[in-house]
């Protein structure tokens, strides 16, 4: 079993800005387990996760950092982009 937590709910971030969405992953097993980070739903070329992937032991937690950066670019519209992580 893995617990998992956001930051945020919203971000708002303007075209050629960076924002960090910080993740809480949290195992809750009786085991050691790997774990891999990916966003659906956005452009891949607007998100960067340091460290997609790791190990966590029985019981312990980690915060990843997941940064959004949409490029200042004609493409780049404003609006609501919905993602899962």
């Amino acid at each position: 079993m893995i617990g998992f937590t956001l930051s945020k709910d919203q971000l708002h971030v303007e075209p050629g800005n960076t924002v960090t969405l910080t993740v809480a992953v949290k195992n809750h097993s009786n085991q050691a387990d790997r774990y891999e980070l990916d966003i659906e739903g956005l452009d891949s070329e607007w998100v960067a996760i340091p460290a997609p992937s790791f190990t966590l032991a029985p019981g312990e937690e980690r915060t990843q950092k997941i940064l959004l950066k949409p490029p200042r670019t004609a493409e780049s519209k404003a609006g609501s982009y919905p993602f899962v992580v």
